[in-house]
């Protein structure tokens, strides 16, 4: 009964945020990394204390409530903003009426994206959010108040409790999950291109907003081993290990009217190798590069085209001192 009372969370703006089309990492892993990148697209949060109906099945009242903005700092500040706001919130109300006795009440904490949608409207994702319930007790004095699990603001249970990890990234129309178990084999694979049980956990691309896309927040915090595959709308692909959200050592190539350009992603000790017939290989000493720093990229200049590319990681060279 609780988790359904949790899910009218009122939605209000407060700005707009930016959707990334960079990718070159998942922030995922743990629970402090998946916290921090949720703060990180959070612009606002609402704050609510509530009076629950009797049976406990919806909301009697809203006795207060506050939409404050949030701009990211840290964790520890953020929860600092989200404490002081709380406990205002609660000292704004009037508990100690009779009818109030032996009722139960209910303070909640939500942290929200606010995305501009079409035509000037604004679309909410609910990307934290968690809620205390309590029953008043008294005070010296013999006044009822709310208890100090009122006041309770715990951001970790907040992410955790919602259910889906949202990515926000442009141009992304796939996803797919597979966890790996401890010999590397594939024993849990989600693809967002195929119908799923709707009921059941799963992965996700939201189309109408462009590309973000979502996993189930338990994998993202799991740390197992395994890999998120990613498909853009022009077909480029990227492999990230789903234990840390690092990219798997890959080889991106794009045809630019001076030739071909190869991107190298996930290493820095590489070595590029062209072929033919798929039989016979070398290093390939066609290509220019365009860049020292990662990422590296490199242009191929034969207008034959005629090569097929390759990424070896070779072993990383040692520096002598």
């Amino acid at each position: 009964m609780k988790k359904v009372i949790l899910s009218v969370f009122l939605s209000v703006a407060a700005g707009a945020l930016t959707i990334s089309a960079q990718l070159p990492s998942l922030p995922i892993g743990s629970t402090n990394v998946v916290l921090e990148d949720a703060l990180r697209h959070v612009n606002g949060f609402s704050i609510t204390v509530r009076l629950i109906s009797k049976d406990e099945l919806f909301v009697e009242q809203f006795l207060a409530d506050e939409y404050p903005p949030h701009a990211f700092v840290s964790v520890s500040e953020t929860t600092k903003l989200v404490r002081e706001r709380l406990a205002d919130l609660i000292k704004s109300v009037n508990f100690n009426k009779p009818e109030y006795a032996g009722r139960t009440f209910q303070t909640t904490y939500g942290g929200w994206a606010y995305l501009p949608d079409r035509e000037h409207a604004t679309k909410a994702y609910l990307l934290l959010g968690t809620d205390n319930w309590f029953t008043l007790e008294k005070n010296d004095k013999g006044e009822l108040v709310a208890p100090n699990s009122a006041y309770t603001v715990d951001l970790v249970a907040a992410v955790m409790r919602i259910r889906y990890h949202v990515f926000f990234a442009e141009n992304i129309n796939r996803v797919l999950l597979e966890v790996e178990d401890e010999t590397g084999t594939v024993v849990l694979s989600h693809d967002s291109s195929r119908e799923e049980n709707p009921y059941e956990e799963g992965v996700g691309v939201n189309q109408q907003r462009d590309g973000m896309f979502y996993i189930p927040k338990r994998f993202a915090v799991s740390g197992q081993s395994g890999r998120i595959t990613l498909w853009q709308k022009n077909g480029a692909k990227r492999v990230y290990r789903l234990k840390d959200g690092t990219l798997y050592p890959q080889l991106e190539i794009a045809k630019k009217s001076e030739g071909l350009e190869l991107t190298v992603l996930g290493t820095d000790s590489f070595v590029i190798e062209s072929s033919q017939d798929f039989v016979n290989w070398e290093s390939s000493y066609l290509l220019v590069p365009l860049s020292d720093s990662p990422p590296r990229r490199f242009l191929e200049k034969n207008r034959n085209g005629k090569n097929f590319y390759r990424l070896r990681v070779t072993e990383p060279a040692v520096q002598r001192r």
